[in-house]
């Protein structure tokens, strides 16, 4: 109240964050111009959620300028996106909230079960990868607490690589659809709209109960296996190959489908990550946490994808299939050969990021 009665306050936007939450509490922060009321605990995710929606910055802002047009007349969706990820949340939800879709950022797989116990969602994208419970594992949990409670909501798979065996265990898990990042724009909205129509039918008045539908049929029906050599293999010592660019600004603006300072700020984040996922690779090596290793190189692999960075993907990629196999004793090497390629990386983006005006 008092900050509302400051002029040079006045325009502050406020969330309430309690943790003695008592009736009437809700209504009474409303009245005093209290954006949104939070109780205690609140998810990282759920805080993040409401900070982009009430500051009315979404991270990448005039996405998909040259995105292909989607149909208006479906109704839109309200998703939860389950990522870690900081560079495909931010892509991901831009390309989401340019459509006109609500959107939930789950940082890993408990919090999206979490999220799917509280609330229903119209279709769930869950990263295969994520810290503390995976996409097949999440998945598998909310099939199992579907049983009981009713309902199934759709749940399309994200991950960065085709790796041998996904699709069988997307499919098994009871996933419905499969997406390979970096995710393409014209293939995202395939798939929203594709669930959109679903929706549309079911909520369409006196329309017949339908049956479950199959998944789609646009499943890749045979992913290509991610080379996955071993430590004396040529692409693990020579993983730079023939290309002399570090990255591509170029396929970073059809990802991202925005201009040049939208590109530069995704590339901002990447820089910041990079130097964690590096530290993440080489502690879990040490801890020897195969889970973790392929987990980090996994999400290295996909933010570096996403600006064609071949010289920082190869190694990452490597890495991802070396822990999936837990070859663990063959994969200093290629830490050896990603960590300066990951360097010289970094030194790129951000001169790319300095030539902003």
């Amino acid at each position: 109240e008092r900050i509302h009665k400051e002029p040079e306050l006045n325009d502050l936007t406020l969330i309430m964050i309690s943790s003695a939450a008592r009736s009437g509490d809700a209504d009474r922060s409303r009245n005093v111009g209290i954006a949104r009321y939070m109780t205690k605990p609140v998810l990282q995710s759920d805080l993040l959620d409401v900070i982009l929606e009430l500051t009315g910055e979404p991270v990448v802002e005039e996405m998909l300028a040259s995105a292909p047009a989607t149909n208006q007349n479906l109704p839109k969706l309200k998703v939860l996106l389950a990522e870690d990820g900081l560079v495909n949340q931010r892509v991901a939800m831009g390309f989401l909230e340019k459509r006109g879709d609500e959107v939930m950022i789950a940082q890993n797989g408990c919090e999206a079960v979490d999220a799917i116990k509280r609330e229903s969602f119209d279709l769930i994208l869950m990263d295969m990868q994520m810290p503390e419970m995976g996409g097949v594992e999440a998945t598998i949990a909310i099939r199992e607490w579907e049983q009981s409670a009713g309902g199934r909501t759709p749940i399309v798979a994200m991950t960065a690589a085709a790796m041998k065996g996904d699709r069988e265990r997307c499919l098994d898990a009871g996933m419905d659809d499969y997406l390979s990042k970096p995710v393409k724009v014209v293939e995202l909205y395939r798939v929203l709209d594709e669930f959109a129509s679903r929706k549309e039918r079911v909520v369409t008045p006196d329309a017949e109960p339908e049956t479950e539908p199959a998944p789609t049929s646009d499943l890749p029906t045979d992913p290509v296996p991610a080379s996955v050599p071993t430590a004396n293999h040529p692409n693990a010592t020579d993983a730079t190959g023939t290309d002399d660019a570090v990255f591509d600004p170029s396929v970073a603006a059809e990802q991202i489908a925005g201009d040049m300072d939208q590109i530069r700020e995704v590339a901002e984040v990447l820089v910041e990550e990079c130097p964690r996922l590096l530290h993440d690779i080489n502690d879990a090596l040490s801890a020897g946490d195969a889970e973790r290793l392929q987990r980090a190189a996994h999400t290295l692999r996909g933010n570096a994808s996403i600006f064609l960075a071949k010289r920082v993907v190869e190694p990452a990629g490597i890495i991802e299939g070396l822990a999936q196999d837990r070859k663990l004793d063959q994969i200093q090497p290629v830490i050896d050969v990603l960590t300066p390629a990951l360097a010289e990386l970094e030194a790129a983006l951000a001169a790319f990021i300095g030539e902003k005006t």
